[in-house]
């Protein structure tokens, strides 16, 4: 038993050693743990900022995009304001260069001026020449009034002469009378002679003083007219004299403006700047004499360009100040001009208007003087007479008398006399006025005279006076000007300098760019695989065009080949009807031509036999054989006509033939055409059937194009989900590892707490005595073990979770790093989504324009296709539908390409297309009008609607409800009005004139006009089948014309914009009182 107690006794030194070094292994263990927890946790964080710096970068490449965008749009403002900046300096360059010119043409001003001075010479000479011819003028008028008062005396002298001889011939009377008294005895029948010679002369002499108060009357009205017209040109003469005071007012005002711009350029000489130019004092900046600094030079160069910009928008309003001072001195030195050219002018004027108004004063008075004697001598005339009448009668009056003395005149003569005399001394003192006047007006040209020469003297002091100083430029100006200059030529050479600034700046951007470039390569591919993508689409949709295209030319070709058929079996059917009626006449001119040849046979044959029996014999009915040869060669003249007649029919008759013959050659030949576009149509059927099948693959193809757009904006919103989960992954696996750092960092302090304690108690039990040894039992042992093998687990479950942590952190790397690139991916996916988008929505934009800009042109289309289906034959409808088609055809494209809304084939729509119609949304319900226009196949329907009325040709008026549903406003707020023509039993029926005519005229009031149009109806039937023919054909085609122009022009009222249907007023239904 002792020995088995010592072979059980345990070491515990050595099993502490052992403890110990296993214990220090383990905090090695455990330190070493942490450390590559620490590492860890290190990695996780580097990592977690290596997704930061990558976050960081992408969005720092975001905007750094921003700012090379930024940047491109500043370098184009700096480039725009680097031109405006050129420009600046050009317009600034121009201006000086303006200046410059403008200095020069200060010195040609001189020249101007001296020019002018020369004119206002010449002006003033011509006005002296003026004065000179007024002056011999002046004394023309004076040379005809000496020579009118010469004939004046004349006149006197000869009026003289004939009182002289009135006086001769009144002695001579006397002596006569004398003569006769001494006769002695004279009979009773001399004396009634002489009594009724008397008598006359008295009667002779009441008439002429009737006549003498006539002229009296007379006098006094031209008497009153002269005063009335001396009154008026006294109020003529004032007014001018008015005239004449203003202008002199006017004269001596810019007299004294003149004298003072004088005295204010003597003012102004004084000054130093302003002695040489006229108008406002120079600005101070001029008159400040600076010299360039070195230091405002290098400011310049080391100034910004808005620094720059201000100082060449300052300087630009110097020179425009410089602009405007100069332009404002030439201003008022033209206005001296002007002034002093007006002066001269006005006061030449006013010269020439008072030797005007002075010569024609002078006629005036000189024609005055002119009446004045010849009425002066009128009146000494009829005094005369008068004087010699009361001689004669107061003889008279004697001899009469028997001596009885005669007191003096009658009262009638005496007041006769005083009129006459006061009539003379009016008439001297009239002459003396005018002589006066005639002085006045010798005072007043002498007056004239001398104004005139005042204005001569003034003309010389004019132009003898000081000239304005105007020098060729000022030398300060001028240094001012090269200064401005040198400054300009500085900006320049500093905007340069900014522009190599700008270069430098450019070729570091290029850099960038290209760095950019190596970026965005990436990005290229994928755009070049979406460009094959969009090229695709763009070349099947150019093929489906070209497709369409060709429908529609083949399309055309058909209809023009059936309208051309039609017109040709028209043309085959009248040239029928031309040949059997042609047939018909030959036939009737070849009988006629055998009889009158067998007449012709006949007539040569009694001709023979007549002239073989020459039997002088008379006949049975007692005519010659004379009368019966006369009468045969009668019948051989209307044969020769007869014959004659038949050969110009047979003639008409070949040219008919030969008419027929080409229109038989015509026929084959449109035979031949027509062969020939029965075979090219169906060609062309085939091609546009291969067209239909390649055109289904385009579909097809279209449609998977789409499917697979589809797909990828599946996946694309497939990742945008994944990647939303993995950032909830990122975010759970960041808090799991918060977590275990939590528990990591536990462990760690628990750990260190351990080691405190354990190195403590070491340090106790080395400084206290040994203990004694306890004795040791199995439990004691057993418990040591336990406690050591669970601090072994503790570390290994420590090992697997640092393990655990590991792989996971290691697995969350790999997914971060695969998200990240997912989300690059996804991010380009969508990026290309977005553009592709944005593409199909600019394409949707461009149609629904290309749909509203072409509504109105669809809408002309519509009915015009509507005519055109309900009348085929016409060409002229099918040359303006080709016309609307081909105006139209982008539109047709369209839909055609989209949705074929319009089918110009039969081939129907794939379920692809439909499929494509409803992905891009384009719904065209719209032009289901348009579809049932077009179709030819469209089902009759049936008329719906009520009867409103019906008119005297039968036709029937039928209003239905508004189509509710159509998105056409007017259509679906007005009712449906449409009329039938009799023979139609709906709107798509085709109708014929012999229809309408057998319908119309049952069981309706034929009126006048309808009869009037059947009697000639019933005129034609009696011509010839082919003509009645044509006469109705033509009526048939007027009435066909007519009702497809009013058609036409219905619908192009009809296809105008709901806009203008709503401001028009409604038209009124026809309404028929009697139904």
């Amino acid at each position: 038993m002792a020995e088995e107690q010592e072979v059980v006794e345990v070491n515990y030194e050595e099993q502490y050693r052992i403890l110990s070094e296993e214990n220090k292994k383990l905090s090695i263990d455990i330190a070493s743990l942490q450390l590559s927890n620490r590492s860890l946790v290190n990695q996780n964080r580097d990592e977690k900022k290596k997704v930061m710096d990558c976050r960081l970068q992408i969005s720092d490449l975001e905007s750094r995009l921003r700012t090379l965008d930024s940047i491109k749009t500043e370098l184009t403002e700096s480039q725009t304001q680097a031109e405006r900046l050129r420009q600046s300096l050009d317009a600034n360059e121009t201006k000086l260069a303006a200046t410059e010119r403008r200095a020069t043409e200060a010195e040609s001003l001189v020249k101007v001026k001296d020019s002018i001075i020369e004119k206002q010479r010449k002006f003033s000479k011509e006005l002296e020449g003026k004065v000179q011819n007024l002056s011999e003028e002046v004394e023309g008028l004076k040379s005809k009034c000496g020579k009118l008062e010469v004939t004046l005396s004349e006149a006197l002298d000869r009026a003289d002469e004939c009182d002289r001889l009135r006086e001769n011939v009144a002695a001579k009377t006397a002596l006569l009378d004398k003569i006769a008294e001494s006769s002695g005895s004279v009979s009773e029948s001399g004396l009634a002679a002489a009594n009724q010679y008397f008598k006359e002369q008295e009667a002779k002499f009441v008439e002429q003083l009737a006549e003498m108060k006539q002229a009296k009357s007379e006098l006094e009205r031209s008497v009153k007219d002269l005063t009335d017209e001396r009154d008026s040109l006294q109020e003529k003469i004032e007014n001018r004299d008015a005239d004449i005071e203003s202008l002199r007012e006017k004269c001596a005002n810019l007299e004294a403006s003149v004298k003072e711009s004088k005295h204010s350029d003597k003012r102004t000489k004084g000054d130093m700047a302003n002695n040489r130019l006229i108008g406002p004092s120079l600005p101070p900046w001029i008159l400040e004499e600076k010299k360039p600094d070195p230091s405002e030079i290098e400011k310049l160069n080391n100034a910004d360009p808005a620094t720059l910009r201000a100082r060449v928008l300052d300087l630009e309003g110097k020179v425009h100040e410089l602009n405007q001072l100069l332009t404002y001195r030439e201003d008022v030195i033209l206005r001296i001009y002007q002034v002093t050219l007006a002066v001269y002018t006005l006061k030449s004027l006013h010269a020439l208007f008072l030797c005007q108004s002075a010569r024609n004063e002078i006629q005036k008075k000189a024609s005055r003087l002119e009446a004045a004697e010849v009425e002066r001598s009128s009146l000494s005339a009829q005094v005369s007479i008068l004087k010699r009448e009361l001689a004669t009668l107061r003889e008279d009056g004697g001899l009469r008398g028997g001596g009885r003395r005669y007191d003096g005149y009658p009262p009638e003569i005496e007041i006769e006399i005083e009129r006459l005399r006061g009539k003379r001394d009016r008439e001297y003192q009239r002459r003396k006025r005018a002589e006066a006047e005639m002085d006045e007006m010798e005072v007043e040209l002498n007056e004239v005279k001398e104004k005139m020469k005042k204005v001569e003297e003034e003309l010389a002091e004019i132009a003898n006076a000081p000239k304005p100083v105007i020098h060729s430029g000022d030398p300060a100006d001028k240094a001012r000007i090269t200064e401005l200059q040198t400054a300009v030529n500085q900006l320049r050479l500093d905007n340069e300098a900014k522009r190599s600034e700008l270069f430098d700046l450019r070729s570091r951007f290029d850099e960038k760019s290209a760095q950019l470039e190596s970026f965005s390569s990436e990005m290229k591919t994928r755009e070049r695989q979406v460009n094959d993508l969009t090229a695709e689409l763009t070349t099947k949709t150019t093929q489906l065009e070209q497709v369409n295209k060709e429908l529609e030319a083949v399309r055309l070709r058909v209809v023009r080949g059936g309208v051309e058929t039609e017109r040709w079996q028209t043309d085959l059917n009248s040239v029928r009807t031309t040949n059997r009626f042609l047939a018909q006449q030959t036939n009737e001119l070849r009988l006629r031509l055998t009889t009158t040849e067998a007449q012709l046979i006949d007539a040569q044959k009694r001709i023979v036999s007549l002239l073989k029996s020459k039997s002088d014999a008379p006949l049975c009915n007692g005519v010659t054989e004379d009368d019966e040869l006369l009468a045969k060669d009668k019948e051989i003249a209307d044969l020769k006509s007869k014959v004659t007649d038949i050969e110009s029919q047979l003639t008409k008759a070949k040219e008919n033939v030969a008419d027929l013959e080409a229109s038989r050659s015509e026929i084959n030949e449109l035979r031949a055409k027509c062969a020939a576009l029965t075979v090219e149509l169906e060609s062309e059927k085939h091609r546009v059937n291969s067209e239909t099948v390649q055109n289904s693959d385009d579909t097809h193809r279209i449609t998977q194009l789409l499917s697979d757009l589809k797909k990828e904006h599946q996946s694309s919103t497939a990742c945008a989900e994944r990647c939303t989960e993995l950032t909830k992954q990122l975010t759970e696996l960041e808090s799991t590892l918060a977590e275990t750092r939590e528990r990591l960092n536990e462990a760690t302090s628990e750990n260190r707490r351990a080691d405190l304690e354990q190195a403590a108690a070491q340090a106790v039990g080395a400084s206290s005595p040994p203990a004694k040894r306890v004795r040791r039992t199995r439990s004691s042992n057993a418990n040591v073990p336990a406690a050591v093998s669970q601090e072994c687990a503790a570390c290994t479950e420590l090992k697997r979770h640092v393990q655990a942590l590991e792989s996971d952190l290691a697995d969350a790397n790999t997914k971060i790093g695969n998200s990240v690139t997912e989300l690059n991916d996804l991010r380009a996916r969508l990026s290309e989504a977005g553009e592709e988008a944005c593409r199909l929505r600019q394409e949707v934009s461009s149609l629904h324009e290309d749909l509203a800009a072409n509504a109105s042109g669809l809408k002309k289309l519509r009915h015009v296709a509507r005519a055109y289906l309900e009348d085929k034959s016409s060409s002229v409808l099918a040359e303006q539908l080709r016309q609307l088609l081909a105006t139209s055809r982008r539109l047709l494209r369209c839909l055609a390409a989209s949705c074929h809304p319009v089918r110009l084939f039969p081939s129907p729509l794939t379920y692809a297309a439909q499929r494509c119609v409803q992905t891009f949304g384009m719904r065209f319900g719209f032009w289901s009008g348009l579809r049932a226009s077009l179709s030819a196949l469209n089902s009759l329907t049936e008329v719906e609607g009520r009867l409103v009325g019906t008119d005297a040709m039968g036709n029937r008026y039928f209003e239905a409800e508004p189509d509710r549903d159509s998105e056409v406003p007017h259509r679906a707020a007005r009712p449906k009005r449409f009329f039938l023509v009799p023979g139609q039993k709906s709107i798509e029926d085709s109708w014929n004139f012999r229809v309408f005519r057998v319908s119309g005229m049952r069981g309706c009031v034929i009126d006048v006009q309808t009869r009037l149009h059947w009697r000639k109806l019933r005129g034609t039937r009696r011509l010839p089948k082919y003509v009645r023919l044509r006469v109705v054909k033509a009526r048939h085609e007027k009435f066909r014309e007519e009702l497809r122009r009013r058609a036409v022009e219905k619908g192009e009222n009809s296809s105008k914009l709901s806009s203008s249907s709503r401001n028009k007023e409604d038209v009124p239904f026809p309404r028929h009182p009697g139904l």
